[in-house]
């Protein structure tokens, strides 16, 4: 197949099919494609979205190792922003947080929660979006460990995904002062990486929060605070211009405030004159998301309040407001909407809706909605603290696996399901470890068992649970899963323990015993059969998989 570029680009280096393609060439084409979809009309979007799945398909036939999860989330993340596609974000989301849950990866699961509370503003649910946005916040202040097998480079994007995810959403929700927070901060780590397209999606996202944040200070009589946030926001579009014809993109061939309707309406806020108008309709015109819709209406209103022409100036405001009728997803910007509307306008209606809005915002007065949101995100801390407790007490603490106790309770439940489907238990055990233990040092041997953990658990599929039995030996169970596939899951999984640097460094492999797991079975009756039958694959010579009745 021939993998398109951008938006007349021809795709540069690709394969003649993505099974041949490399992770690398995966995650930057997935760059491309994030890109394309950020300065692309609405067909350019939906394009991009599809390209983005035929990626993800092909990451996910490899397995959940670190490019699966930097294309999960990003597919998510492109899903979600977009005009075209947000209504199908749902599946994927929660494919991303069932990965993220299962296998601890806390910086997704904070990612997740953002995106599961843009999702929430869309449907008009603001409640929950509080929560969600929240919940975020706590995860990524707890912190933890980065991941094994993530390059620095790949976390230090996850990272900035992230920050950058949280803010977007804050400022959503007319949180601008702790969203700038985020923003700002994920702009700043994205200078150690060095990507131009990065830098000018980070700027421009910042430039949005200026903006919002001055519309809210202007709504508050708080003006002068006001004018030095949109001053700001139109010196942050300076940094803009060095990246922008540096990256491939739909609109490089023109200057930012001609493409990005944020940057053209950043320029008329900090100074309105008439000779923005032209520019201010065209990228009307071409606005897909409420947000721009709002800001750039502003931005043109006062534009024709320049010469004061408050008629203009309303027709303008009026259309918009309009256009966005029954559209839940930016509540603070369509007050300032409705403010600068009150504002211009000479018809009493016009205020007294205004006067509406006023009311239906008062339980979320600013003040009040930050005061909520750190109530929550203590609440999600606390409860954090409580699964995490409870996580560890079912959790190997060498290889972060589950342990005995959580092994126990996955195999009764798997047991209990109503509507028994196939499943299996495979127990593994390395060959020739105690060569490491007692030739190398235990520190060595550790070294090996973690190794081994992480790579069972990518080989495996997410709904799969891989647990630490005890010494060398791991017991996965696979649910859902007929002995047939069973058996190739588990050869893949053998294949994949030889071929670890470490493994082969120290002669190591893994034999296998599986057995299909019964409804009427016990955790120990299920182990037994496991347990014969690897042991005929160590007198077969190991490196292999033997199956109970075989």
């Amino acid at each position: 197949m021939r993998v398109p570029g951008p938006v007349g680009e021809p795709a540069r280096g690709e394969p003649s099919d993505l099974t041949e393609a490399s992770d690398d060439w995966l995650l930057s084409r997935s760059r491309e494609l994030v890109r394309a979809a950020q300065f692309g009309p609405l067909e350019q979007q939906v394009d991009a979205a599809a390209e983005m799945l035929d990626l993800l398909a092909e990451a996910r036939r490899r397995g959940p190792n670190p490019t699966f999860l930097t294309l999960l989330s990003s597919t998510v993340s492109t899903f979600v922003a977009s005009a075209g596609t947000g209504h199908r974000a749902d599946g994927l989301l929660e494919e991303l947080l069932r990965h993220a849950r299962q296998r601890g990866l806390w910086l997704h699961e904070a990612a997740g929660r953002a995106y599961l509370a843009r999702q929430a503003l869309f449907a008009g649910r603001e409640d929950d979006a509080l929560t969600h946005a929240a919940t975020a916040m706590a995860i990524l202040d707890a912190g933890g460990e980065p991941y094994p097998g993530f390059t620095p480079d790949a976390w230090l994007r996850t990272l900035i995904s992230t920050l950058n995810a949280i803010g977007l959403v804050l400022a959503q929700l007319g949180l601008f002062e702790q969203a700038d927070e985020f923003v700002a901060r994920a702009a700043r780590l994205d200078r150690d990486v060095g990507q131009p397209g990065g830098a000018v999606i980070l700027l421009i996202n910042r430039v949005r929060v200026l903006l919002g944040w001055a519309l809210h200070l202007e709504r508050a009589g708080r003006h002068a605070e006001g004018a030095e946030k949109f001053a700001a926001a139109a010196a942050t579009t300076g940094a803009i211009e060095a990246p922008w014809s540096q990256f491939e993109h739909p609109g490089r061939d023109r200057p930012p405030a001609e493409v990005d309707p944020m940057v053209g309406a950043a320029h008329a806020l900090a100074d309105p004159h008439p000779g923005h108008r032209d520019r201010l309709y065209r990228l009307l015109d071409g606005a897909l998301y409420a947000r721009e819709q709002i800001v750039v209406a502003i931005a043109l209103a006062r534009c024709w309040m320049s010469e004061n022409r408050p008629d203009e100036a309303a027709r303008v405001l009026r259309r918009v407001s309009r256009r966005l009728v029954g559209n839940a997803s930016e509540p603070a910007l369509a007050l300032s909407l409705a403010h600068e509307l009150a504002t211009v306008s000479q018809a009493g209606q016009s205020r007294r809706d205004y006067a509406d809005a006023l009311e239906a915002e008062l339980w979320a007065l600013h003040e009040a909605r930050v005061a909520t949101v750190r109530a929550r995100v203590e609440h999600a801390r606390l409860d954090r603290r409580h699964r995490d407790a409870a996580r560890l007490a079912r959790q190997d603490p060498l290889t972060r696996l589950p342990n005995r106790r959580a092994l126990a309770e996955a195999i009764a439940a798997t047991g209990a399901e109503p509507g028994w489907t196939p499943a299996a238990v495979a127990l593994v055990d390395l060959d020739g470890f105690k060569r490491v233990n007692d030739g190398g040092s235990h520190a060595r041997g550790d070294e090996v068992l973690r190794a081994v953990a992480a790579t069972l658990r990518e080989a495996m599929r997410a709904d799969d649970l891989v647990a630490r039995y005890g010494g060398d030996e791991f017991v996965v169970l696979l649910r859902r899963t007929a002995p047939a596939a069973a058996r190739a899951a588990m050869r893949r999984a053998v294949r994949a323990v030889a071929a670890l640097p470490l493994a082969r460094e120290h002669g190591i492999t893994a034999s296998v015993g599986l057995t299909r797991l019964r409804a009427e079975d016990s955790v120990e009756a299920a182990l037994r059969r496991a347990d014969a039958a690897m042991y005929l694959a160590k007198r077969g010579g190991g490196n292999q998989v033997r199956m109970a009745g075989d």
